[in-house]
């Protein structure tokens, strides 16, 4: 039992470890978010949001610590949703009631520079792309599955007569939008120069410095300058975005070890017992091998060899055991084998270790076995 939890222990400790060095496709470095949500009467105008977006960026790159800004109405790893079945233009790659569901986002400002996501095609939008402009961004995924082979710039795609057609103009790196455990959905983005999108935006700072969180005092003063009633929520850093895409796997990573050590030391606690046990039992016989002018040494040592059979029959057990329940983890397992043979090694290392350490004290008071005593007490 002890083998089989370390095993899962380490398979999932493992996996958070390799998780967590994942490629999350942004720099999450000095970079801080928060959001703002303008509504009400006085963004009822057609403009007003987009007017609120462009003076806020502008305030906010002028200010000292500042290094780039922008915004997004859906931060990576943390707000999802709007999503829609998309067709390529003048062909139907695939029945249209399989067509793949396409993540669509607006941003503002130097989002793309701000968290790191390269242009790999084409052209960012720019101040040609304004109110009703149908040019778009996409990312590498969508662009190989929808054009695989050639260019996507140039193309278009859309929901067929029930939207128009997006053009694309450019191709970015791609994101784990849904979390380090996921991969990159197909994505594409529109600017709020182009009108519509939502008006609820997560701002992305890139800051100066160790501690991004020591502009927030200062990116909360121009907020209120511009509007006094619109509160600043969900400040965090992207470190912490990104750390909390694994929380569910930190935790059951951690309740597995947790458990694991614990049987580990029941397991240390049994082979204890029942050395102790033995050397008790096995008395007159270590009490001759004494008298006979075995050395003291070779008396622990043949007591620490039992207990290492013994160790070595329940790892036997426990490997057997593991390897048949390895595939019970399997759906919680992303960059990980359930069978990987360093994870089987380094938890038998641990249960050989854990038996010679627990056999250490028996071994030491067999050797200290007054001979004679041992002979007239048996």
């Amino acid at each position: 039992m002890a083998f089989a939890l370390l095993v899962g222990g380490g398979l999932l400790i493992k996996n958070l470890m390799l998780l967590q060095s994942r490629d999350a496709g942004i720099q999450i470095e000095q970079v801080i978010a928060f959001d703002v949500s303008p509504a009400g009467p006085r963004y009822a105008a057609q403009g007003t949001v987009r007017a609120f977006y462009t003076e806020l960026l502008a305030r906010l790159s002028q200010t000292a610590g500042i290094q780039s800004v922008g915004t997004t109405s859906h931060l990576p790893m943390y707000r999802f949703g709007d999503n829609g079945e998309m067709q390529v233009e003048g062909k139907l790659p695939w029945d249209p009631n399989n067509a793949p569901l396409v993540e669509y986002r607006w941003f503002a400002g130097d989002y793309f520079k701000t968290l790191g996501i390269p242009l790999l095609e084409g052209r960012m939008l720019d101040a040609r792309d304004g109110p009703g402009t149908t040019t778009v961004l996409i990312n590498r995924t969508m662009a190989e599955k929808f054009w695989p082979g050639e260019s996507a710039l140039g193309k278009r795609f859309g929901q067929g007569d029930r939207s128009g057609w997006w053009q694309v103009v450019g191709v970015i790196g791609d994101t784990r939008s849904y979390g380090l455990t996921r991969r990159s959905p197909y994505e594409f983005h529109r600017s709020l120069d182009q009108g519509g999108g939502r008006s609820a935006q997560t701002v992305v700072l890139r800051v100066a410095g160790d501690e991004p969180s020591a502009i927030i005092p200062a990116a909360k003063e121009i907020v209120r300058a511009l509007d006094p009633s619109l509160p600043v929520t969900r400040v965090q850093t992207m470190a912490e975005v990104v750390g909390a895409s694994v929380g569910q796997q930190r935790l059951v990573s951690a309740m597995a070890s947790l458990f694991a050590v614990l049987a580990a030391l029941l397991a240390m606690v049994g082979v204890f017992g029942v050395m102790t046990y033995n050397v008790r039992r096995q008395r007159r016989e270590l009490g001759i091998r004494l008298a006979l002018g075995a050395e003291t040494s070779a008396v622990r040592r043949l007591v620490m060899q039992r207990g290492l059979k013994l160790a070595l029959v329940g790892t036997a057990a426990g490997a057997f055991a593991a390897w048949l329940l390895g595939g019970t983890l399997q759906t919680m397992l992303d960059d990980v084998q359930p069978k990987d043979p360093m994870v089987f090694a380094m938890a038998a290392g641990a249960i050989l270790t854990a038996a010679l350490l627990a056999s250490w004290l028996p071994a030491r008071s067999a050797g200290r076995t007054d001979p004679m005593i041992a002979l007239r007490d048996s």
